[in-house]
């Protein structure tokens, strides 16, 4: 739950020798597996569905616009663990709340 497969990022460098398509694959994989555990990102919005406040993708978040330059794989890959994550571990879902609402707050200061 929550981990990156490196193989999808290494199917992705497909223009790339095979060594160095593993290596730029798994330097990219281990970047976004820090990025999504990082507490202190936390790109999701909340939206009313049926009444009820909902948690769904912020699709304008620039690091995920960055994330879709390599590609729609890479990015479903990402996205589907940082989902796990939030789901699986509600501990670090409301940590990122919370750092997201001090954030939010600094800048408006």
């Amino acid at each position: 739950m929550g981990e990156l497969d490196t193989k999808v990022f290494t199917n992705c460098r497909q223009d790339l020798s095979q060594e160095d398509a593993h290596i730029s694959a798994a330097s990219l994989c281990s970047s976004w597996q820090a990025e999504i555990t990082n507490p202190m990102w936390y790109p999701f919005k909340v939206v009313k569905v049926d009444g009820e406040p909902t948690e769904i993708l912020c699709e304008d978040d620039d690091k995920l616009r960055k994330l879709k330059e390599h590609g729609e794989e890479i990015y479903t890959s990402v996205t589907k663990a940082l989902l796990e994550i939030m789901i699986t571990t509600p501990v670090v879902a409301m940590l990122s709340r919370c750092c997201g609402t001090i954030r939010m707050a600094r800048k408006q200061n």
